[in-house]
């Protein structure tokens, strides 16, 4: 990662950008439009909100501590199969999924994996983060 190689002790300081600009563009529409500030039930903050937005920090900490142990491109094919995470995260909030969007999951999990055994640069450790 280019951040450890240069000594930037601060790696996971840059994703914070990234969190603040999609707020901040949520806001500047509800202006835009005059639309109602939506407000959360103490439920909906506690049993939803918090849980999704734990998992996306997670995933964006995990991803960034990887980079420490796999080349940045294979850290990229990993992240693209965030498809399937949502679509899971969907089914446990109880959303509906159309079904056939099932075959280019196969699709891309299958091409997922067999990049991965391709990889030179493999680590087990790099994969679970």
């Amino acid at each position: 990662s280019v951040w450890l190689m240069n000594g930037f002790p601060y790696v996971a300081f840059s994703s914070v950008p990234g969190f603040l600009l999609p707020a901040g563009l949520a806001l500047c529409y509800n202006r835009i439009y005059n639309l109602p500030l939506v407000v959360p039930t103490l439920y909906d903050f506690s049993a939803r909100l918090v849980p999704s937005a734990l998992g996306s920090v997670t995933s964006v900490f995990l991803m960034l501590e990887a980079l420490a142990y796999v080349p940045a491109s294979f850290v990229a094919i990993l992240r693209s199969t965030g498809c399937v995470f949502a679509v899971l995260l969907a089914l446990a909030f109880g959303l509906n999924f159309h079904t056939s969007l099932i075959p280019p999951m196969i699709v891309l999990a299958t091409g997922t994996v067999l990049t991965a055994a391709e990889q030179t640069d493999f680590s087990w450790v790099g994969l679970v983060l």
